[in-house]
């Protein structure tokens, strides 16, 4: 039992109870607090009591008192009214970009689509009357098709100038 009781006294050394104490009393297992301690505790309860009364305090001051606070409310508003108008702005950019693209595309294609028939025409005779006929007689001669390849070298001509004119349409936009 000797040994116990000195491995007690050691221990409330360690956890900081009075050495001074006779062995044969029980041990304080609950340290004491420190200087730094009651002054953490008054601190804490002081800005505790602080903040509890600052609202208390504000309603007291009147309009000067929540001044800070309804400016940096006003702002935070002013931020998220600018950041939907910068939002909105933004999408119908977009929206603006996405609609000029399609177009692009669509008479891209309509001038493909154009072009490739233009081609096809201009491998057949047409009569000179309106409308136009267009024929293949079953025996071309010298005359149909120099005038067929006369035909398909004026298309590739307008085709070529109509690209470049497209082209540069485009460019500027």
């Amino acid at each position: 039992m000797s040994e116990k009781s000195t491995r007690a006294s050691s221990e409330d050394t360690v956890v900081g109870c009075d050495t001074s104490m006779s062995t044969n009393t029980t041990p304080d297992l609950r340290p004491r607090p420190l200087r730094d301690d009651s002054s953490r505790g008054k601190r804490l309860m002081g800005d505790l009591l602080g903040s509890l009364q600052g609202g208390k305090a504000g309603t007291r001051k009147g309009v000067t008192g929540n001044r800070g606070a309804d400016l940096t409310k006003s702002d935070i508003e002013q931020r998220i009214r600018n950041r939907r108008a910068n939002q909105g702005s933004q999408e119908s950019q977009a929206l603006k970009e996405t609609i000029l693209r399609k177009r692009r595309e669509r008479k891209k294609l309509e001038m493909t689509k154009r072009h490739e028939k233009m081609r096809n025409d201009a491998r057949f005779l047409q009569t000179q009357t309106r409308p136009v006929i267009t024929f293949l007689p079953r025996v071309l001669t010298q005359e149909d098709s120099a005038v067929i390849k006369e035909q398909c070298k004026g298309v590739e001509y307008d085709i070529q100038r109509e690209v470049a004119k497209q082209g540069d349409g485009i460019d500027n936009k």
